[in-house]
């Protein structure tokens, strides 16, 4: 389970990823139908987060819940940017960005951490 949720919610963000950076390259007015998608989007896959973390391992919830509190400030800032109006817009996408960054990286820590080991006490030294 962890894997495929992991798996799906990485490749909806970079999807999403892609959409943000490609809005930087075109003219302000193009930004709001697009960020208007990509937040969308992000809500499908937050929801997907939210059932998954439940049953997620132990080692990949606290990534996951990282993961799900960048993809909530994504949502928040690209709604920010859709009430503010075009030109706010354009400039969100910087943010909006960066918080796509974070929603990534920590996702993809869920899977690569390795489980901790339990802690060993050294054999004591023969009197």
């Amino acid at each position: 389970m962890n894997n495929d949720l992991i798996s799906k919610a990485l490749e909806g963000v970079k999807g999403i990823q892609k959409t943000v950076g490609d809005a930087m390259h075109k003219r302000a007015e193009a930004a709001p139908p697009i960020i208007r998608e990509a937040v969308g989007k992000a809500n499908v896959i937050r929801e997907s987060l939210v059932h998954g973390i439940a049953e997620a391992t132990d080692g990949a919830k606290p990534h996951l819940e990282e993961a799900l509190t960048h993809l909530n400030g994504f949502i928040a800032t690209g709604k920010e940017a859709l009430t503010a109006g075009v030109a706010k817009a354009q400039e969100q996408l910087g943010p909006l960005t960066e918080q796509l960054r974070k929603t990534i990286e920590s996702t993809t820590q869920a899977t690569a951490k390795k489980p901790e080991e339990p802690a060993h006490e050294p054999d004591a030294a023969p009197k």
